[in-house]
Parts: C-alpha cells; sequence; structure tokens
C-alpha cells in the first residue's frame, strides 16, 4: 500500500509547472491530485479539439539538482503497474543556473513496468535507477511521442497491418482503373496468376475487416490512430472495384474446378460471400 508523502515547496513548484506547461505546449487538460499516492497529474488526451478518452498518469519528480538521472522504488513500480492508464514520469529540474525548468520524460508501458517488476523480483533490488538523455527532454515537438506511447501493442499491430494494407492497394492505380483496359492484361495471365490474384484480394478483405472489427469494438481507436480510419475510408472507397477485379479472377478460372482448387482455406467475410453460391452448388454445403 502506497504510504502518503507530503510534497515540497520543490515538489508542488514543479507540479503546477508542468500543468501550465502542458495546457500551453500540448493543449491537454492537466488535473492536479490532491494527495500524492504515486501518480501525480492526469493529462487528457485531444486529437483535433476531441478527447480520445484516453489519459496519462504522470508521476512527477522535481530537484534543484541538475542531474535528471534518479532511483524509483519498487513499491512505485508495482503502484503504476496496476494502473488502467499509460505511466509517464516527469522529470524536472529547477536548478538556479536554468533560465526556466528543464523537463524529461519517460514512458512505463503495462508491458514494461511488468519486466521491471519481474526484474526486480529476480534480483531483490528495492530500487532502480532511471536515465535520462538529451531525446527525453520534454518540448513542444514530444507531443507525437506522447500520442504514440499510448498505443498499446494491439494498436501499433493494427497500424502495421493499416500501412501493409494501403501500400497494397496503392499499388492497384484505382484513380486509373477503366474496365475494359483491366480485360486487356488478360491475354497475359495463366490460371496461377488469376490464382494468386485471388489470394492477393482476399487478404485485402481479410485486412480491412480485421480493422473495422476493431474499431466496432473501441471506436476511440480511430482517434488514438486517425491513419486507421484512413485506410478504411480509402478501402471503402474503391471496394467496388475490389471486388470486380476479385470476381474477374474468380470467374476467369472457376469453370471445371473445385473451391479447394482455387480458394484460399481462410476466407474473408466479403469473399465467402461473393462465393457462396458457387461453393453450394459445386459441393451441396
Amino acid at each position: 500500500m502506497k504510504k502518503y508523502k507530503k510534497n515540497g515547496a520543490t515538489g508542488q513548484a514543479g507540479e503546477y509547472y508542468f500543468a501550465y506547461w502542458m495546457v500551453r505546449n500540448f493543449k491537454w487538460p492537466c488535473r492536479l491530485l490532491d494527495i500524492d499516492v504515486g501518480i501525480d497529474a492526469q493529462v487528457e488526451i485531444f486529437e483535433n479539439e476531441i478527447s480520445s478518452g484516453d489519459f496519462f498518469a504522470v508521476q512527477i519528480k522535481s530537484t534543484v539538482e541538475n542531474d535528471p538521472d534518479m532511483s524509483i522504488d519498487l513499491s512505485d513500480f508495482m503502484y503504476w503497474q496496476q494502473l488502467e492508464s499509460q505511466v509517464i514520469l516527469v522529470r524536472i529540474l529547477m536548478a538556479d543556473n536554468h533560465s526556466e525548468p528543464v523537463m524529461y520524460w519517460k514512458s512505463f508501458s503495462k508491458e514494461y513496468l511488468d519486466e521491471i517488476v519481474i526484474e526486480m523480483g529476480k534480483t531483490g533490488f528495492q530500487s532502480k535507477k532511471v536515465f535520462f538523455s538529451e531525446s527525453d527532454k520534454l518540448t513542444s515537438e514530444s507531443k507525437d511521442s506522447w500520442k504514440e506511447a499510448i498505443l498499446s501493442d494491439t494498436d501499433k499491430r493494427l497500424i502495421r497491418v493499416a500501412r501493409s494494407l494501403l501500400e497494397y492497394l496503392k499499388e492497384h492505380d484505382f484513380d486509373n482503373f477503366v474496365e475494359e483496359d483491366y480485360h486487356l492484361q488478360d491475354g497475359n495471365k495463366d490460371f496461377i496468376s488469376f490464382n494468386s490474384e485471388i489470394d492477393t484480394f482476399n487478404n485485402h478483405f481479410i485486412d480491412y475487416e480485421e480493422l473495422i472489427d476493431a474499431v466496432y469494438l473501441d471506436r476511440r481507436l480511430i482517434i488514438r490512430a486517425p491513419f486507421i480510419g484512413e485506410v478504411i475510408d480509402y478501402f471503402e472507397e474503391n471496394e467496388s472495384i475490389l471486388l470486380y477485379m476479385f470476381n474477374h479472377a474468380f470467374n476467369g478460372i472457376k469453370e471445371g474446378r473445385t473451391p479447394n482448387e482455387i480458394l484460399p482455406r481462410n476466407l474473408s467475410r466479403e469473399i465467402k460471400k461473393q462465393t457462396e453460391d458457387w461453393v453450394y452448388h459445386m459441393t451441396g454445403f
């Protein structure tokens, strides 16, 4: 159980300075907490003046020294580990030789905190030194890094899925798509080419459906990661062309062949819908 520790003058000054700085530079609300039990402030993330519904739990450590490096107790790490919010440690140097306070920051994800607590449990150490470098200085340019820090491992994986999907979609050159011209390419295609296209389009829809399912389960995802929303919109704008391309390849090789010969085992919902009548006709189920 964390014990209440009364803030000293330096600590209080640092907290007020951080809250003021955050509102002025990031334009994010910062609420200072009355009692210090391991977290001093709560910062709410806004994107285009809309709250994402996500918060940072911020521990502020101020000092009149010039060295930002400091030790954190195991009890603090264990307390942070229990929190739902992403934890940020802010170190503020308020030495007299600075014209204004200098701030450093580090993000502690749930996964990172788990690693730290396990490691300290094995070594028996009751504190851990946290080191800060020039790249950890808190500046107005740090805002994007803070927004990235709030992303979970799942969020980051979905962003990678979206990025990969967009790269593949761009290769289809939708802006210049003309049905008549598309047919002209058939002379250069064989069964393997058409079958490969079926796999490709099915994979596109699998990725798209994974993204829309994730957004359905967590509407805040497209606020945390607007890029995912942009890729979904781009896909939907060109979905009819993708379905045309898929059906062109599918109809080109389905005659005289079984579903197992031309359809992937793992079908997207949309491709399954497109082919279910033919599959039923061929198999009876």
